[in-house]
């Protein structure tokens, strides 16, 4: 895993801490916010938003996400912060299948997630067999 400044981590997670106070979570009342750091060493914070249908939300993760890749399209992503205050679990403080394969997509396997409360983790740890277009026999 590529480590990183305990000074940062904590920068990413007072972000996503940031970000989930934004949340609209009327379907759920579970606020979620999110916060990556490019190799430019920008920010971009992302926080949950649900419509009227469990279909419509959009995790935090991803926006976060979106929101680095609108400001550059060819943002490297080094590490992501996920938050979520409130969770009785660590399972529910852990991003789900849909985001753990699209942070495939712009990091590295190697990338840190640090999840707030639970500790930080390689990507691979989280999603140990990614689904690869292209790579079924």
């Amino acid at each position: 895993m590529n480590e990183l400044d305990p000074k940062v981590s904590e920068a990413l997670i007072l972000s996503a801490r940031n970000g989930a106070a934004r949340a609209v979570a009327s379907l759920t009342g579970v606020h979620v916010g999110a916060a990556v750091l490019t190799a430019n060493e920008d920010v971009f914070v992302g926080f949950n938003i649900e419509g009227t249908t469990s279909s419509g939300i959009l995790c935090a993760e991803r926006v976060a996400i979106v929101n680095a890749l609108l400001s550059d399209s060819a943002a490297r992503i080094l590490a992501l912060a996920v938050t979520v205050p409130g969770a009785k679990f660590d399972a529910q403080r852990m991003s789900c299948g849909t985001c753990r394969q699209f942070m495939m997509r712009y990091m590295s396997l190697k990338a840190p997630i640090i999840v707030d409360g639970v500790g930080e983790f390689p990507l691979a740890e989280l999603l140990p067999r990614p689904y690869l277009r292209g790579t079924a026999k």
